[in-house]
């Protein structure tokens, strides 16, 4: 099999939101990306539509038919497709699903260069690249769609009324109130953090497994939490982490600030986008897919008391007592940090 094969990626768009943008910047000439999604898909933010747009990359979105892991047959399907109609590409799989695993050993075991990676590593494979090739010069491009006549693809990042407000009390019974929406200043976001190696090494000092990861994961959480709101921070931190770490992390932005306001990507300036995607981010923290953020987003402005007892209830109902328990406990532990973004 040749060296340096030109690459497809297909994107789950359903399970890593829109991480795989980042791989735009620095895409070969015959690279490819296919995203595959659904009406459940998490909505892109404008800064990630304008990239798209000032990319002469080829981009095919898929719509895919919804039902139970029915984006995750699809997207094989078509890796099966491509596999036999264009054999010389190297095909990467862009999803935090561990399950597509198993298609990559199938294919592996017959001399196939086909691979996984999680939507949060996008942005450190787009870094390595970027250091064995040069920089493309931003032209405009087009993006092609497969979809419904009348459909659209960009879901505006516009804010709902009655957004969610912190919880007063984290026992069983503290209740969820609205509060009015509050200005955040957006951050530049334009930058790599200088330190981004530096954190790393935090995570790999305190055992983590994927340490480039999760450090990965606390640049994204500045998508939704300003630098200016350094205790929130902190807060998140200590959440989607251990107490240790968590303090850890926190010590080294602060010190940093400067570089991590720069940090890469956009400030998502509305509330509920915000929670939605912050939710996403916990639920992959914790082994969970994040492409059920949007859904338990729902449940959550959908309890007719803003209880914790509530929210538990109309959890389980939904998604049964094992599966619920897990939801639940991911949405109990940062209820406070969402109600505050």
């Amino acid at each position: 099999m040749r060296k340096n094969m030109k690459k497809i990626y297909l994107i789950d768009s359903e399970n890593v939101n829109d991480a795989w943008v980042e791989l735009l910047p620095v895409l070969e000439g015959g690279d490819r990306i296919t995203v595959f999604y659904t009406d459940k898909s998490p909505h892109m933010c404008y800064q990630h539509v304008i990239a798209l747009l000032e990319k002469e990359r080829e981009i095919r979105f898929i719509k895919c038919f919804e039902g139970n892991n029915a984006l995750d047959f699809q997207l094989v399907s078509e890796l099966g497709y491509m596999l036999c109609e264009m054999p010389d590409y190297e095909y990467v799989i862009v999803s935090n699903d561990t399950g597509f695993d198993a298609i990559v050993k199938y294919w592996e075991k017959r001399g196939r260069k086909v691979s996984r990676i999680k939507g949060r590593e996008c942005r450190a494979v787009a870094k390595k690249a970027s250091e064995k090739q040069p920089v493309y010069e931003e032209t405009k491009g087009t993006v092609s769609f497969e979809a419904e006549e009348g459909e659209t693809f960009i879901a505006s990042c516009a804010g709902e009324p009655g957004e969610l407000a912190e919880s007063e009390e984290p026992g069983e019974s503290g209740e969820l109130r609205e509060p009015e929406e509050s200005a955040v200043a957006e951050a530049d976001l334009s930058k790599e953090p200088e330190g981004a190696d530096e954190l790393t090494d935090i995570f790999k000092a305190n055992g983590s497994e994927d340490a480039a990861g999760e450090a990965q994961l606390v640049c994204d959480m500045l998508h939704v939490i300003s630098l200016h709101k350094m205790a929130l921070f902190h807060n998140a931190l200590t959440c989607m982490f251990d107490q240790k770490t968590g303090d850890e992390v926190y010590a080294y932005i602060k010190k940093h600030r400067a570089d991590y306001i720069a940090a890469p990507g956009a400030y998502i300036s509305k509330k509920k986008e915000r929670e939605r995607y912050y939710i996403g981010l916990a639920l992959s923290a914790n082994g969970l897919p994040a492409e059920m953020a949007q859904e338990l987003h729902k449940i959550l402005y959908s309890i007719p008391k803003k209880e914790l007892k509530s929210l538990n209830n109309a959890i389980i109902k939904k998604y049964g007592r094992d599966e619920g328990a897990k939801y639940y406990a991911v949405l109990k532990k940062h209820l406070k940090v969402i109600g505050k973004l």
